[in-house]
């Protein structure tokens, strides 16, 4: 929430709360009609979603900071 007030150039961030738990709270129940739906998103669309951000994601800043000559022993 503080990104997002940020961007927008607010003061505080807490105007944004309330329309975010509203639209988590919309979306939750709008985009999956029953339990098993959701079940099945789970586990057929999480795994590789979350392996492609836990380790495609680390690789590549690996490889970009090689490559920019980041980092390394005794900098």
């Amino acid at each position: 929430m503080l990104a997002t007030a940020q961007t927008f150039n607010l003061k505080e961030y807490k105007a944004l709360v309330l329309p975010a738990g509203v639209l988590i709270i919309t979306l939750s129940i709008l985009l999956w009609e029953h339990n098993i739906e959701f079940m099945v998103q789970i586990v057929q669309v999480l795994p590789p979603f979350l392996l492609a951000l836990e380790a495609g994601l680390p690789l590549l800043l690996l490889v970009v900071a090689y490559l920019r000559g980041i980092g390394g022993v005794g900098k």
